[in-house]
């Protein structure tokens, strides 16, 4: 690993290794200990995984206001450490940008040391993507009487983005923050995420949503499917709102008359027909369990050696004793268009959640619980 460490540099007020592309990056790690009069930080495409402050003793970087560490390698834990550092300097009106290829901090724009430093007047920039379990400390609200219920609609969270309550598609998900879910019982339902995920070659891409069918039993029906989806597409609405008409990844699972579950993805969105089953399980297995879906995009230099590893599982059963043939697989290779969507600097690459069919009334209630959706570094 290569290491920049400048220490004891009291004259130096600004440093700049800000670069345009994070084509020829260094990567490694970054020590700014005991530059105590650090006033400016900036270290843009460096490909940096590690970056050392220093709060406390006579070495304290405690003039840094001003960060700009954005379209690194930053895992989640480093990008919380970089947020810890500056609350804890207690300095005010700063700014700090760690958007681009970086992690995403858990819980997102509601992240503890975030919202502390927006409470002492900084401008803090994250990374794209979701991490939330959709309770009030994330800004969920409240199921209401209302009808429709628009003040409850997942929609109409700042994160999230999608359908409102139409004649056409009722029943759109909504907010429950008092059982800390997302639920839906329509036709047709689906929302996305608002701030698009950026990656390069080297990123991985974590999808994971939580969820299940609700209380009722889970009876065969070929329509009643839940689908998790990476897709690139903008702010809604799109002239074409079908996830499965832009570039995208999408995986799901639905039930067959035979009395069973299935996994599938979808590899030609043209095509349905060449969908491939990844396992199968039995629906009374499932009836009443909380489910996860989740899978990890590992980009590599090109679509046909990126891989992608996904999991379903019974997080209700201890042992899991009814997944069968839905566990850990590896696939290698993804659309190209996709790829190309994944890391090219304009994508709206964003994880969208869907349920249901356009002819079918009778999917039941479904409730969602967790999801992340973000680029992550080893």
């Amino acid at each position: 690993m290569k290491t920049l460490s400048l220490t004891n540099l009291d004259r130096i007020s600004e440093l700049d290794f800000n670069r345009t592309s994070s084509t020829g990056g260094v990567g490694g790690s970054l020590s700014v200990i005991k530059i105590k009069n650090l006033e400016v930080l900036k270290a843009q495409y460096n490909n940096i995984t590690k970056v050392l402050y220093s709060t406390t003793g006579d070495e304290t970087n405690n003039k840094l206001s001003s960060v700009d560490l954005s379209y690194n390698n930053l895992s989640t834990s480093e990008i919380e450490n970089t947020l810890s550092a500056l609350d804890t300097l207690g300095l005010s009106n700063g700014t700090i940008q760690l958007g681009g290829t970086n992690s995403l901090p858990t819980r997102g724009n509601y992240n503890t040391e975030k919202l502390s430093l927006e409470s002492k007047g900084w401008t803090v920039g994250i990374a794209g993507g979701i991490d939330t379990e959709f309770g009030t400390n994330d800004g969920y609200s409240e199921v209401t009487a209302d009808s429709p219920p628009v003040a409850s609609l997942l929609t109409t969270h700042p994160d999230w983005e999608g359908r409102p309550d139409l004649p056409a598609f009722p029943d759109q998900f909504l907010m429950d923050a008092a059982n800390n879910r997302v639920t839906c019982k329509g036709n047709f339902v689906n929302c996305r995420h608002v701030n698009p995920i950026k990656a390069q070659v080297g990123s991985k891409i974590l999808a994971f949503i939580e969820f299940d069918f609700g209380s009722t039993a889970n009876n065969p029906d070929d329509e009643r499917t839940f689908m998790l989806s990476l897709t690139d597409m903008g702010a809604y609405p799109q002239a074409d709102e079908d996830v499965q008409n832009h570039n995208s990844l999408n995986f799901y699972t639905k039930f067959f008359g035979n009395n069973t579950i299935r996994l599938r993805q979808r590899v030609d969105r043209t095509n349905p027909s060449l969908d491939v089953t990844i396992g199968t399980s039995s629906l009374q297995a499932l009836t009443g369990d909380r489910l996860r879906m989740q899978f990890t995009v590992d980009v590599k230099e090109t679509a046909a050696a990126t891989t992608v590893t996904i999991s379903f599982d019974n997080i209700t059963d201890s042992p899991d004793t009814s997944i069968i043939g839905l566990s850990q697989k590896v696939i290698t290779g993804i659309d190209s268009n996709f790829y190309n969507s994944l890391i090219s600097p304009t994508s709206n690459i964003k994880m969208s959640m869907q349920a249901g069919e356009l002819d079918d009334t009778g999917i039941g209630t479904m409730n969602v619980y967790k999801v992340i959706a973000r680029s992550i570094w080893p």
